[in-house]
């Protein structure tokens, strides 16, 4: 990653500029959700009012990363609960950044334990 990181280099010094301005982003955020929806061929319903970020989280360009860079984000119950009524569609379309290892862990989870896709079948 390092230098060819896109995140580092060219999304977060945009972002911090935003945050740096205004850390709740009360004045830019509604238009650059506005901006994004226009880039879909289908129009995004969009949200009346965005609201404003958590300042105690945007303040200090130190503290952003890990918090409002790179968050790790739990998936919705409904994709888990997808994922597990269809292993079979699970594939990797991306080998040359996920690799046949992820792959290989995927077919073995679903193959190896057949009980596995039952276990989320009440959810």
């Amino acid at each position: 990653m390092g230098r060819k990181n896109s995140s580092l280099t060219r999304v977060q010094p945009v972002f911090n500029a935003l945050l740096d301005l205004d850390p709740e982003g009360k004045a830019w955020l509604d238009r650059l959700l506005q901006m994004a929806a226009a880039t879909k061929e289908t129009p995004l319903q969009r949200l009346r009012q965005a609201g404003s970020l958590v300042p105690e989280e945007t303040r200090a360009e130190a503290a952003r990363r890990g918090v409002v860079f790179e968050r790790i984000v739990p998936p919705p119950t409904a994709f888990l609960r997808w994922l597990l009524h269809h292993p079979q569609r699970m594939a990797v379309r991306d080998s040359g950044k996920f690799g046949s290892k992820s792959e290989s862990r995927a077919t073995c989870l679903f193959h190896s334990f057949p009980s596995v896709p039952r276990i989320g079948h009440n959810l």
